[in-house]
């Protein structure tokens, strides 16, 4: 699901809302918010939140999604609680591009290219479906 460039936070919240993700509208909001920040961090950016969204709205999983938030105000999507071996934490550098780990079921790294835990965030999508850690939703079949 596209987003404008302009698109904020704020934004975004009531969208996850209108998709029945209350919880994380909620913890985004905190995120993004001054709230228990120590010196030298940052709330999560409107860039970052985009690229979470944006990424969200393309997969499903069978774990439940947590989100945190990196000092330097990168939006951090947590899919830890599978039944198996299966893991992945992704920062959302900006709109696109991203930093992850994860494992598969066997519990083996998942590795992409040379530079193997960076890659854009549609890349990304595709890889974590060919390995079993998401599903497409209907809307992304066959892309």
């Amino acid at each position: 699901m596209a987003l404008a460039s302009s698109t904020t936070i704020a934004e975004i919240s009531a969208r996850l809302r209108e998709m029945g993700e209350g919880e994380l509208a909620d913890r985004l909001d905190y995120l993004a918010s001054d709230e228990d920040l120590d010196p030298g961090e940052s709330p999560a950016t409107d860039e970052s939140a985009r690229g979470f969204f944006e990424f969200f709205t393309s997969v499903k999983s069978d774990s439940k999604v947590g989100l945190a938030c990196s000092p330097e105000g990168w939006v951090v999507g947590e899919w830890r609680w599978f039944p198996d071996k299966r893991s992945a934490s992704i920062w959302f550098l900006d709109g696109e591009q991203v930093m992850f780990t994860a494992r598969k079921r066997s519990g083996e790294r998942v590795a992409i290219g040379e530079r193997k835990n960076f890659t854009d965030r549609f890349t990304l999508a595709k890889v974590f479906v060919q390995e079993g850690l998401l599903s497409w939703r209907l809307s992304q079949q066959g892309t």
